[in-house]
């Protein structure tokens, strides 16, 4: 080889060296995001841990953040009883783990219980069963923002006493961090209350519980589980039977409760009331942590509850209610309301009745209060509906009720209202209009949204074609 040249590295070598190279590490993540990630209960939790002059590691964090979140998959451990099942001798537990992840509950649990003795010991893989829904339970409840919608797909059908061996079955009955179970629907019923009861009571790491049909009752709402007092998230479907004072002493036992949905014949201003001052008594006077409250259900709903909501709950940052006792008995204005200072989203429907539309004063009146009473709000909803009077009656007209947005909302979506040109004159930072059933100029369609603003992304979420009639 002549002096001076380097000798050309063999292909073989080439790829040695290459197999040598290390990947980039991931980017850590930033303090910021962790605290983003640590629950409201687990903060305090933290800042109490902080006053007790103890220090706080970046190591701290991570594991605060990690109490928020599903149980991991846990591996099967490698043995002589992972041989003999054929191709999947080859499969590692962690990676066979992690595929049965992906499967429906139900698949699961027939494919751990039918197939092998290794694939039984899938039993002891704590993520695998660390949330269980049946009979279709979200259908009629969750979707809040503090918890995962409950996931349609994964909901296994239970009857009689399905649900009590499933909870015997379980290995580690404290890995269950979610349930979801309704009862019975169309007059059938698939579980009784003392199946929930019981799963209730053996199921300890419970933290989002999701419930609806006609078993859900007084004899639930009379028990006091060992999970009560370290629920976050209660959802609770408005086929449910029970009283608002059962209810509001059955949530006064969760103090760390985040999220809230309940039928507004349950939650009323006296059951949540009750609920606020049991939680506060609980945090040392502290102001409950209840971030996202859910008022459901087709009765005439308590106003009372939802214009001292602010003072009651100042946590907020979530709210939906429905508007139609305004117009069903009669309009006598919009009670003040209290503010709310860390909403950031508010979703309004049903203003319509079966009878009768909110008038454009009427909406005005409402849009406004409401958008004065929250100066942080990022998303705003207002679904009007329709009534199903004869003759059809006309969409109401906005009019002068959105022409003054605040300079923090960045999302307004609308629902069954007439939009003319004009009446988002003052949008100020808005980036997203939504409509559904929504017509503008007495057109459909997205076009005529565009036209009269064109600096906003117009999603049309849903056209009706009976809109402009």
């Amino acid at each position: 080889m002549a002096k001076g040249k380097k000798r050309a590295a063999p292909a073989k070598e080439l790829a040695m060296a290459k197999g040598k190279k290390r990947a980039a590490p991931a980017p850590e993540v930033s303090v910021e995001v962790l605290l983003a990630q640590i629950p409201r209960a687990q903060l305090e939790e933290l800042a109490l841990h902080l006053y007790n002059g103890n220090a706080a590691s970046r190591d701290d964090l991570v594991a605060y953040a990690k109490r928020g979140r599903p149980a991991p998959v846990v591996a099967v451990v490698d043995g002589e009883d992972r041989r003999g099942t054929g191709r999947f001798d080859a499969v590692d537990g962690e990676s066979l783990s992690r595929v049965m992840a992906y499967l429906r509950l139900a698949d699961r649990l027939q494919a751990v219980v039918c197939v092998c003795k290794p694939w039984r010991r899938l039993r002891s893989a704590r993520g695998l069963w660390g949330r269980i829904f049946c009979n279709n339970v979200g259908l009629l409840s969750g979707g809040l923002d503090a918890a995962e919608a409950v996931p349609l797909w994964d909901s296994m059908s239970l009857v009689g006493p399905g649900l009590a061996k499933l909870v015997a079955w379980l290995e580690h009955k404290d890995a269950v961090d979610a349930l979801g179970v309704r009862t019975g629907a169309y007059g059938s019923t698939y579980l009784s209350s003392a199946a929930v009861v019981g799963a209730l009571r053996d199921l300890p790491g419970l933290r989002h519980v999701f419930l609806d049909g006609k078993q859900i009752n007084a004899e639930i709402m009379k028990q006091r589980p060992p999970c009560l007092p370290r629920l976050r998230t209660l959802a609770v479907g408005t086929d449910v039977n029970g009283s608002a004072p059962h209810f509001g002493k059955w949530i006064a036992a969760a103090p760390c409760l985040e999220a809230l949905e309940a039928p507004d014949k349950l939650a009323t201003y006296a059951s949540l009331s009750a609920a606020r001052h049991a939680w506060r008594d609980a945090r040392g006077g502290g102001d409950p942590v209840l971030a996202h409250l859910k008022i459901t259900g087709m009765e005439r709903q308590d106003y009372r509850a939802v214009s001292v909501a602010g003072s009651w709950f100042p946590n907020l940052e979530t709210l939906e209610f429905n508007a139609n006792s305004y117009s069903e008995a009669g309009w006598d204005g919009v009670p003040p309301l209290h503010p709310f200072p860390r909403l950031r989203a508010l979703k309004v429907q049903r203003l319509a009745t079966y009878r009768n539309h909110f008038s454009t004063a009427m909406l005005t009146e409402l849009v406004g209060k409401l958008l004065a009473a929250t100066p942080n709000l990022r998303a705003f909803q207002v679904r009007h509906g329709i009534c199903y009077s004869k003759p059809p009656l006309p969409a109401p007209a906005v009019g002068r009720a959105f022409a003054t947005l605040p300079a923090s909302l960045r999302e307004l979506a609308l629902s069954d209202l007439r939009i003319d040109p004009g009446d988002l004159d003052e949008a100020n930072e808005l980036e997203v209009l939504r409509v559904n059933a929504c017509f503008s100029t007495g057109k459909k369609g997205p076009e005529p949204f565009r036209a009269a603003w064109p600096d906003l992304e117009i999603v049309v979420d849903y056209e009706d074609e009976d809109a402009a009639t």
